[in-house]
Parts: structure tokens; C-alpha cells; sequence
């Protein structure tokens, strides 16, 4: 660690465990820290697990689960690739929960990934499209949904970073006896997920018995995205300016410059490409103020899977009505493990070793054993995930408020020589610098940098994604034009006023500054004949997803969204609940009742939160609220 952000002792009083899990489309990984009063925390990987006893270890594990027919867990991790395994899950009719589902187009691949009954990637926020997805998606094992999924395989790393522990540390039986029942929670996830998949995967760990299914036990779970847990691992990093004198090698020339970036306040952007997707996010040196974004973060369904689903569509295509027909989900694998990962230049052409000597079929290039493909229509499948990080770097130059000089690829995908000199080569002469680390130095750093978030909290203002804001009604203006043109829609109210709804009311805006735990409120005010019908109030909280300024949802309604409800009960509110009166033009009087209040929303953390809150006698006072997440919105934009 730097010394500009040397961590310091933890102060508390008691000894703390906090494990961060880093549950990744297709390798996950766990790292955790172990906090001692008066002493400086350490950030620990867990870097052996079950499978790997006899291979030295490594620090993360496929994401793979395989399930019996009566739904029990098999085999996960490490050991579901062992041969063994893979064969007796075969004869026994095992099922494998993972992200390879063998969609057969692009369209499939969006619809597939974004189905709430799928595992990891699938919890992802819902797209319109779903809507035209057919039945030929694969169902997990009966009684079986993503959530239920996810529960495993946390229970699973749960169990691992367990074993490790006790098997690491002196006294470790104990060591972990103590620590387990004050133990806090880490989860990343792509920077695109919401409050909804939150939601989701707090249930998960309820069910993976991590904490009690309580308001205490859901305090010991904290949410990051991956692109912000990156960051953390680059700003924490010990590779600092300092290594220069020691070592000059290329991984510390890179932290070197990150460092320089950073100290000069200058705008980094750091690219996430992963298994699944790809995360871009923005940052920028604040002086004594830690670290802010600079731009609302991004995220992409362009990850390394996609690349390896591009081949198969065209493998599929490319050996119809040849006896290799049925061999192409192997010879796609094939491609997964090892030619896409060596792949480097359209020039070369590129080999795909997926049999014997005797599998020969000169029509379709295919000699001992081995497809051979060009290298250009090997480019084609990365093209897209290319694209998507080259577009995205330009639009965050744009909008970001710094000025970006540097982007640094870090993940698994980013490690891929192709996709590295790709995106380089889009910015020759563009005064902006394209780098990497050594993938092995980084290898955990979404895993790391999860602590270290816990541990440092670098981050101290984020972007805010969309407009936030509610639905409310206008008393109708025969005289506002806005009014006139949707005079169809006009209802009376319980007080015999004439009135519309489908107005926005912005709370807040995109692209806004917030800081950590930033509140943001709008008043509210519900009447009813009675007041019985005020002792609960749920107000919905809308998304606008869209690039205009607008004041009602039929001017873009396709994007928007409820991405939650509010909800609270409110007794406490009751002594504001007296009778008013209302007189029409009549002179009829109709007594009712009138409840104010605000709905505070704190969105600068990595969770939304809200509060109701109100005045009685002139003192405001305030109550938690609970928010409500409907996981089968439909989202709209969704990229």
C-alpha cells in the first residue's frame, strides 16, 4: 500500500472478520481480512480449494455447480472440472448450473443472460426483449432458481474460506470460532446491476445461512460493483511510485503511472473485462476528499463468454451436414480453453485441437484432429466486444468531468493480447494511454479491492445513473397547454377536483454529483376520506433512463421504469392525521384527512436506502422505510 493511503489500525474494539466474495460469471474468487484492535488490517486470499490439492492451488475456482436429480448438490468449483467428476455426473444424469447454456444466436445470448431463472448472469436486470424469449431455454433442476443457485454456491465459498482459514492460521479451529458470529459481508457484482438484483442476493446469502434473516444480519452484508472494487484494489495496491527505485518492470511502471494519473487529478478510467461483462468506470484525485467518478459507470454484456458464443453460432453454421456437426459445442470448448486465449493477430491462421489423428475432413479444414480458421473471422468474434469497449471509452471521454488520459484493462478478458492491442490501436494519436498489468498480479483484484472497500472507503461521490423521481398528480389547468393536450385523462379525486396523472417529479438528476450517504428528498401529500386509509404510505420510485428533460412519462415511455416501491407503516405519523375541510363550489363541506411527509432516498452509497420523515409540533422526526423490488421489472435500455 502507498503511503498516501497507508491504512490505519482498526479502532474498534472488538475482532472482526469481513470476507468478500467475488462471484464472477465464469472463475470466482475470496479474499478477507481479519481486524484486530490496535493493529493494521492485511487483505488474505484464499488460494487453495477443494480440487486443487495436488496443482499448487490458485486463487479462484470455475463457477460451476452440478446438481442431482433430487436437486442436491454434487460437485462445485474446481471439482466439477475434475474428469472423474464429469463423468460420473454424465452416467448419473447430474445437472451443471453454469453460464455456458449453448444459445444458438446473439438475440438468444441477450434473452438468455438476462432470464431470472439462470444462474449468475441471470440475475441481470430484465430487458423488453424478454418478452420474445421462446421455451428452448434450458431449466435448471426442479425447485431450482437463480437465487437458489447463488445460495450454493456462497454456501460453498462460505465453507471454503472456513476450511482455509482453520487450516492457515495458528489456532485456526478457534481463530474461526470466534470470529464467525461477528463476521461481515462483502458481494461484488457488474456495475449494471440495481437495487433489485441487491435484493436478490441478500436473499441468497439468507439462504446460504451466512446472517439471520433480520435488520442486524442484513447490516453484515455490504454490495460493491466490480468496477468500483478495482479500483480500490489499484489505489491499495503496495506498487507504488517508491517501487521505481527497486524494480522497474512493467507492472510497476503501470501502477507508477495509475499513481501519477491520480495525484495529478487528471481523469482514469478503469475497463473491468470479465467472463460475463464488461465494466467501465471513471475516477479522478480529489485533494483530501479521497477518490470520485467522473462519469456515470457502465456496463456491458461483451465479456469473454460472448466471444466464445460467437464461435459457436458460427461453428454450428459452418459444419452443417458434416459429420462434425454434433462435435461443434466440443470443438467451441476447445476454442474457450485454449485458442482464444493464445489468439493475438488476424495475420496467422489459428487452430482448434479437438480430436484424434484420425478426425479428418479437408472440406472443411479439419486435419488431424484440428480446425483450422482464418485469423480475420476469428476477429469476428471478438469484434464486438472490441466495439463496446472502444465506444465506451469515447462516450465516458466525453462526459466525464476530468480530462481522461489513461485507461487500465484489468480482468481475465483483459489479458487476451487481441482485445488489449485492439482497443490500443483505436486511440493511436489520441493523447490517451492504454494499459494492463501483469493478469497475474491482478488475478484477485475484484476480490481484493472488495475489502479494501471495506477496509479504506476511498470512494467519496459517485454519479447518479438516471433521473430518480416519482409519479405524482396535477390539479387539471384548463389554461396549460401540457394540461389541454392530455384532457382524456382527466379523474377526479376523492375532494371533487379534477386532476391528471402520468407526471414526473424529479428527485434527482442524472449525471449529479453524490456524495456518501447524500440524501435526496421530495414532500408528498396523500388525502383521503379516511384516516385509516393514510396508516401506510408506498410511493413508487422511478427511473428515467432516457436523455431528455422532461416533465411526464408519455413524452418517452419507454424508458421508464419502477425500479422500487417505498414502503412504511405510519403510526407514529398518526397525530398529523387531523380532520380538514373541504369546500366545493356547491358549498357542500366534505371533511378529510391529509397526511404530509418527505421520502428521503440516500443513493451516494453502493445501496439505495430511504427514510420517511415529517414534522410534528414543529420538530422533524424520521422513520426507516423499506424498499420493495419487483425482480420481474422490465428494464428498459438495458446494454
Amino acid at each position: 500500500m502507498s503511503t498516501s493511503t497507508a491504512r490505519r489500525p482498526y479502532a474498534g474494539t472488538k475482532r472482526k472478520l469481513v470476507i468478500a466474495f467475488d462471484v464472477g460469471t465464469t472463475f470466482s474468487g475470496i479474499s478477507y481480512a481479519i481486524m484486530d484492535p490496535g493493529h493494521v488490517p492485511e487483505i488474505r486470499g484464499v488460494t487453495q480449494f477443494p480440487g486443487q490439492e495436488n496443482v499448487g492451488g490458485d486463487c479462484k475456482i470455475p463457477t460451476i455447480l452440478y446438481y442431482d436429480s433430487l436437486g442436491a448438490v454434487r460437485a462445485a468449483g474446481a471439482e466439477a472440472k475434475n474428469e472423474a467428476i464429469e463423468e460420473r455426473a454424465l452416467d448419473e444424469g447430474w445437472v451443471k448450473a453454469e453460464w455456458y447454456l449453448v444459445p444458438s444466436s446473439e438475440f438468444e445470448i441477450w434473452a438468455l443472460v438476462n432470464h431470472l431463472d439462470r444462474f449468475k448472469l441471470h440475475l441481470s436486470p430484465n430487458t423488453r426483449n424478454i418478452s420474445q424469449v421462446t421455451n428452448r431455454i434450458p431449466a435448471l433442476p426442479s425447485g431450482k432458481t437463480a437465487v437458489t443457485v447463488y445460495a450454493d454456491f456462497l454456501q460453498y465459498l462460505y465453507k471454503c474460506a472456513e476450511n482455509y482459514i482453520k487450516e492457515r492460521h495458528a489456532n485456526g479451529v478457534e481463530l474461526w470460532r470466534s470470529l464467525q458470529g461477528n463476521c461481515q459481508y462483502v458481494i461484488t457484482h457488474p456495475n449494471g446491476w440495481e437495487g433489485a438484483q441487491q435484493s436478490q442476493l441478500r436473499r441468497a446469502a439468507v439462504l446460504a445461512k451466512l446472517f439471520p434473516d433480520d435488520a442486524n444480519g442484513h447490516a453484515r452484508l455490504t454490495f460493491l460493483t466490480e468496477g468500483e472494487a478495482s479500483l480500490h484494489f489499484c489505489v491499495g495496491s503496495d506498487l507504488t511510485t517508491e517501487s521505481i527505485r527497486v524494480k522497474l518492470a512493467f507492472s510497476v511502471v503501470y501502477w507508477i503511472k495509475f499513481t501519477v494519473d491520480l495525484k495529478a487529478g487528471r481523469g482514469i478510467l478503469i475497463v473491468d473485462a470479465g467472463g460475463g461483462t464488461i465494466d467501465i468506470s471513471g475516477y479522478k484525485h480529489v485533494a483530501r476528499a479521497g477518490y470520485e467518478e467522473t462519469a456515470v459507470p457502465q456496463c456491458h454484456l461483451q465479456g469473454s463468454i460472448m466471444v466464445t458464443n460467437r464461435a459457436k453460432g458460427f461453428l454450428k453454421g459452418y459444419l452443417q451436414g458434416t459429420r462434425f456437426y454434433n462435435d461443434a459445442e466440443h470443438i467451441a470448448e476447445s476454442f474457450d480453453k485454449s485458442t482464444k486465449h493464445v489468439f493475438r493477430n488476424v495475420e496467422d491462421w489459428q487452430y482448434i485441437r479437438f480430436g484424434s489423428p484420425r478426425d479428418h475432413d479437408v472440406n472443411c479444414n479439419i486435419r488431424r484432429g484440428q480446425l483450422k480458421l482464418s485469423g480475420s473471422k476469428v476477429a469476428e468474434f471478438f469484434k464486438p466486444s472490441v466495439d463496446s469497449i472502444v465506444n465506451s471509452i469515447k462516450q465516458q471521454r466525453r462526459t466525464a468531468s476530468s480530462d481522461i488520459r489513461s485507461v487500465f484493462l484489468v480482468g481475465g478478458f483483459a489479458a487476451n493480447t487481441y482485445l488489449f492491442n485492439e482497443v490500443k490501436t483505436a486511440f493511436v494519436g489520441a493523447n490517451i494511454d492504454i494499459s494492463r498489468p501483469d493478469p497475474n498480479r491482478v488475478s484477485k483484484a475484484v476480490a481484493d479491492g472488495a475489502v479494501s472497500f471495506y477496509l479504506d472507503r476511498f470512494v467519496t461521490a459517485r454519479i447518479a445513473k438516471f433521473d430518480y423521481g416519482t409519479e405524482i398528480k396535477r390539479i387539471y389547468d384548463v389554461m396549460d397547454p401540457a394540461h389541454q393536450s392530455r384532457a382524456d385523462g382527466v379523474m377526479v379525486d376523492c375532494l371533487g377536483r379534477p386532476y391528471l396523472l402520468g407526471a414526473f417529479s424529479r428527485v434527482l438528476s442524472k449525471g449529479t454529483k453524490v456524495k456518501n450517504a447524500q440524501q435526496f428528498r421530495a414532500g408528498y401529500r396523500q388525502e383521503s376520506l379516511s384516516a385509516d386509509q393514510l396508516r401506510k404510505v408506498k410511493v413508487p420510485i422511478i427511473c428515467y433512463r432516457g436523455d431528455m428533460s422532461l416533465d411526464w412519462f408519455d413524452e418517452d415511455p419507454l424508458m421508464f421504469h419502477t425500479l422500487c416501491h417505498v414502503e412504511a407503516d405510519t403510526p407514529v405519523m398518526s397525530s398529523t392525521l387531523f380532520p380538514k375541510f373541504h369546500y366545493t363550489m356547491g358549498g357542500r363541506t366534505i371533511q378529510y384527512y391529509e397526511l404530509r411527509f418527505e421520502v428521503g432516498l440516500t443513493v451516494g452509497s453502493t445501496e439505495l436506502t430511504a427514510h420517511i420523515r415529517w414534522s410534528e409540533n414543529g420538530i422533524e422526526k424520521s422513520s426507516a422505510a423499506e424498499l420493495i423490488y419487483d425482480p420481474d421489472a422490465i428494464i428498459p435500455g438495458t446494454t
